[in-house]
């Protein structure tokens, strides 16, 4: 259990600690206790029983071999996706395992971590459920992936469009931006959020708001290339072959704008994130749980927009 974060609870002799989460440092010369560090209310170790340890839920033996496993697949989509060409329907499926990832990630952390979270929060950030020792590994293997075939995806959009329109430059199709947001969507999967603010954390933090800010940039160039293509572009489809271009069109405008209100919602809990492992504030179940849908909210946009790609590969 060293190195494990848990959340305290059923103290007698030190009733400020309940609640609190704490990292594991090592086993207590007593039998059936450990020393703790807990955060956000003292940080002296302290001897604490197992049973006042409330852990994150484990990934099972198969579980991981099946992540492994499904790893070994998208590596072979990809690589049968690029060995089809770019007429091929295959190259569809690339944006769909992208987002199937992210659920993956989403919703398996949250599996693992809810029994770690706070009384009275049931939304909490997605950095936030990748802070026990079992979530990380989830976490960096799906976002890692995510952002990979996100990657992919780009990759194979750009050589849509130059297929069609060989005068396209990265600069307009927003290959550059995209890309950009990838490596942020990686990066803070693979240097997951840390109960303090170290550079593992300052670097999650980072790598979210490359992210953000490469979305924002790619959507806006993105849109703006589409708008200005003529009426007989090939890329212009109707009925559902169109519904991705109308998707990012019409109801994400907002990514393509930089929204403040969107920027906002996507900001403020990261900010807060940060604050708090800088110890200046304690956590707050209305806070947390705001935080989260705000968090879960932004994501899930953007997660669809890049989707919808897909729409505009399977028409080619």
């Amino acid at each position: 259990m060293e190195g494990e974060v848990v959340r305290l609870h059923g103290l007698q002799n030190k009733l400020s600690l309940n609640g609190a989460l704490a990292l594991i440092l090592s086993k207590h010369s007593e039998e059936g206790r450990w020393i703790v560090r807990p955060y956000g209310v003292s940080s002296e170790p302290v001897a604490v029983r197992t049973a006042n340890l409330q852990t994150g839920r484990e990934l099972s033996e198969s579980l991981r071999q099946g992540l492994f496993v499904a790893v070994a697949l998208s590596v072979l989509l990809v690589a049968a996706a690029a060995r089809a060409g770019p007429r091929s329907r295959l190259r569809a499926l690339v944006p769909v395992a992208s987002l199937l990832w992210f659920l993956v990630a989403v919703l398996g952390c949250y599996y693992l971590h809810a029994p770690l979270l706070a009384s009275g929060v049931y939304v909490p950030a997605i950095s936030e459920m990748g802070i026990s020792n079992s979530a990380r590994l989830l976490y960096r293997v799906a976002f890692g992936l995510c952002g990979f075939l996100l990657a992919v995806t780009l990759l194979q959009m750009h050589d849509l469009m130059s297929h069609h329109h060989s005068d396209i430059s990265v600069q307009d199709s927003g290959l550059v931006w995209g890309l950009l947001a990838s490596f942020g969507i990686a990066l803070q999967g693979v240097c997951t959020l840390r109960v303090d603010f170290g550079m593992e954390t300052v670097l999650h933090l980072c790598g979210a708001m490359v992210t953000m800010f490469g979305t924002f940039s790619h959507a806006e160039k993105s849109n703006g290339w589409f708008k200005s293509l003529p009426e007989g572009s090939p890329l212009l489809r109707r009925g559902w072959r169109g519904f991705g271009l109308s998707l990012r069109k019409d109801h994400f405008e907002a990514l393509g704008s930089g929204s403040s209100p969107l920027l906002a919602m996507f900001m403020v809990p990261l900010l807060l994130q940060g604050s708090k492992r800088l110890g200046l504030f304690a956590e707050l179940n209305v806070v947390e749980n705001c935080m989260g849908i705000m968090q879960w909210a932004v994501v899930a946009g953007i997660a669809a927009f890049f989707c919808s790609y897909a729409f505009d590969l399977i028409a080619v």
